[in-house]
This record gives structure tokens, C-alpha cells and sequence, in this order.
């Protein structure tokens, strides 16, 4: 789509620049890759594609690769970004929970904090639905 592919266009990001305003830096199989920082915080999603995963209990697809990439670029935000906003979905690796762990064990190897196991006292991730 157009609109997709217009953000990433340099005038779009100039423009964000001036207004101060974040561009959304994505992996996602549809979207531009853009790894450009127009605010003074940095705001990333990653995602993936919906309907292939069974569940959301575990890590089906593990994207390591991926995830090395955005720690570095993470890593290498510049001087002036005081924050990085980062969003993970499901549909990114099956277990957002668990991909946030491991961006954050990447990141920092002590800092990421320790998620319970599948099975440990009937953990499961919750719903925003209630009763779901």
C-alpha cells in the first residue's frame, strides 16, 4: 500500500522530524523497514503474521535473527533518544511475553526478568477479553 510505503519517503521523515514526532520502526512482513529515530524516543513493533500459531503458550517460531537486530539497533539509538518504546505481539514468535524476555536478555543478560515455565503452577498468559 501506498500509505505503508509513504512514511518511509525522506520528506515524511523530515517532516516528523520537525513536528517531533515518532516514525514506527517495524518488522513486520508487510511494512517498510524503517530504522530511523524522528523524535526524542524511538518506538518499535514487532509483529508478524496472524493465523499461524496454534496457541500463544510458548515460542513456536523462534526469530533470533530478528531479534539480535533490533538489540543492536536498540543499542545503537542516538545521543538524544531518551526512551525506546517497544511493542511485541503474539503473532512475532507465538509468546510476546517470552520475546520480551529474550530482547531483553539480549539487551542486558541480567536485567531481563525470569518468566515461570509452561507448567509452573498453571501459568498461563491472560486475556484482555474477560472471561476468555
Amino acid at each position: 500500500d501506498s500509505h505503508r510505503t509513504a512514511l518511509a519517503e525522506p520528506r515524511a521523515l523530515e517532516l516528523l522530524r520537525e513536528l517531533r514526532m515518532a516514525v514506527v520502526m517495524a518488522d513486520h512482513p508487510w511494512y517498510p523497514r524503517i530504522e530511523q529515530v524522528t523524535a526524542d524516543f524511538a518506538y518499535v513493533r514487532l509483529l508478524g503474521r496472524r493465523g499461524v500459531f496454534p496457541d500463544f503458550s510458548r515460542i513456536h517460531r523462534p526469530r533470533d535473527d530478528s531479534l539480535a537486530h533490533w538489540a543492536d539497533v536498540l543499542r545503537s539509538l542516538p545521543d538524544g533518544v531518551r526512551q525506546a518504546f517497544v511493542l511485541v505481539n503474539n503473532q512475532f514468535e507465538g509468546h510476546s511475553p517470552r520475546s520480551v524476555q529474550r530482547l531483553l536478555t539480549l539487551l542486558d543478560p541480567g536485567s531481563a526478568p525470569r518468566l515461570p515455565e509452561p507448567g509452573d503452577g498453571g501459568w498461563r498468559q491472560l486475556s484482555l477479553l474477560k472471561g476468555t
